[in-house]
């Protein structure tokens, strides 16, 4: 019985890397060897496409480990996603992890179950969901206080993302439109204050 959205494990943030290891070794079936590279390259991921292909009916728990996603070339994201559309009860489970979810699309991360590990960093979850409320009642003086009292941007980004992903008290096309907005315009930085400020002002200040 295919079962995607349970069988695909995604962590991210800046403890992304030791919780996705403690999960994929913690098993007591059999753990692949890990495919891991910074960037990971596309023929890791045809590798991966590969094993996740491979169906074992003995229902032996087999986990693969995959990391880190980030900067992943967007063939590699299209490829991971048709494989994931594709698992089943006979199939590895994939354990992926990213420091960041910036740059990966929708419909990869619909398509696990996402777990943010935030490590050491001070993150506030409050923080990032009363900034998700401020954009969405287009409320630019608070989500700019917000940003401005932040002790760590890239976190707040983080956790952003996440409450896009889960919100329903909001329409699709519009996750998509701020989704698509901070994956263009902070992908593969570090957000500075000022940045991340900026963008936000575009957000609310689009229709």
């Amino acid at each position: 019985m295919k079962d995607p959205f349970t069988r695909a494990f995604l962590f991210h943030g800046s403890g992304s890397e030791t919780k996705a290891r403690e999960v994929a070794e913690g098993s007591d079936g059999l753990l692949i060897p890990p495919v891991t590279g910074s960037p990971i390259k596309i023929d890791q991921i045809r590798m991966v496409v590969e094993i996740l292909g491979h169906k074992d009916p003995t229902g032996l728990d087999r986990k693969l480990l995959v990391g880190p996603l980030d900067g992943a070339h967007w063939s590699a994201c299209d490829a991971l996603l048709k494989s994931l559309e594709e698992l089943d009860s006979d199939s590895a489970q994939p354990v992926f992890w990213a420091v960041s979810l910036n740059g990966l699309p929708l419909t990869l991360l619909s398509r696990c179950r996402l777990t943010y590990c935030p490590g050491d960093s001070n993150l506030s979850l409050e923080a990032s969901k009363e900034l998700w409320i401020s954009l969405k009642e287009k409320d630019l003086g608070k989500a700019l206080k917000l940003v401005d009292q932040a002790e760590n941007e890239a976190n707040v980004v983080e956790g952003l993302a996440q409450h896009i992903r889960v919100s329903r008290d909001m329409e699709f096309v519009d996750r998509m439109r701020i989704w698509t907005i901070l994956r263009t315009r902070l992908t593969g930085v570090r957000p500075t204050r000022l940045q991340l400020s900026a963008v936000i002002c575009d957000l609310i200040g689009e229709d």
